[in-house]
């Protein structure tokens, strides 16, 4: 049976008679041999339509435009990566300049020596209020919102007012104040923080530790 093929390396058309293996594809021995040598044993068709010989899957036009996206791909990653570093600075940058503020702000001194919660003046060391318990006061009205409202006042200025004599129940208070003794002098206010009352010297009265701790945030007449 005579068969008609074109050679797999050179290209040319023969005949020949079929015949089992490989040289079956060449049209002569000299092909074969160049074929082997070369290494083109493998035959794969590219991604184009182009029949492909070799290890390679793809034939060179091919290679060249798939290194040419990949490397387009690669700069945009780049750029991108660059972008997103420059943004994670910068937003770095903002919050340690907000820490630093926050931080000036919360050690700083107080600039005329007073305490900022009472007016009290302030002793060695201390840098904005006289006490743990004006601060926590103030650490209160500052969750309120209620900073913008709170007018310094010395607490012996309201006792000396009132006499140091309590607002509700009349009896003469004990100044200084003493933990745990029930007369001690302490500052109220007539209408609590919590149901929209400032802290102004309109709005503060002695009241002994007894009355304030009974009154809580209730408004009394």
């Amino acid at each position: 049976m005579i068969v008609e093929r074109d050679c797999k390396w050179c290209g040319e058309p023969f005949s020949r008679e079929a015949r089992w293996g490989k040289s079956n594809e060449f049209c002569s021995r000299v092909c074969y041999d160049r074929f082997r040598e070369d290494g083109r044993e493998k035959r794969w068709l590219c991604i184009c339509g182009r029949r492909k010989y070799g290890a390679s899957k793809v034939c060179s036009a091919c290679f060249e435009s798939q290194l040419s996206k990949k490397r387009e791909e690669a700069a945009q990653l780049k750029a991108l990566d660059d972008l997103a570093r420059e943004i994670f600075a910068a937003i770095q940058k903002a919050k340690e300049a907000i820490r630093l503020r926050k931080r000036k702000k919360i050690h700083s001194r107080s600039s005329d020596g007073l305490c900022v919660y009472c007016g009290e003046s302030l002793a060695t060391g201390q840098r904005r209020f006289c006490s743990l318990s004006c601060n926590d006061h103030f650490k209160k009205l500052k969750k309120r919102k209620l900073v913008g409202e709170v007018s310094r006042v010395r607490r012996l200025d309201v006792f000396r007012r009132d006499g140091f004599v309590c607002r509700y129940c009349g009896k003469l208070c004990r100044f200084p104040f003493v933990h745990g003794d029930k007369r001690s002098a302490t500052l109220d206010h007539v209408v609590p923080i919590a149901k929209g009352g400032d802290h102004s010297l309109d709005n503060l009265v002695t009241a002994c530790l007894s009355c304030n701790s009974k009154k809580h945030d209730a408004i009394w007449s």
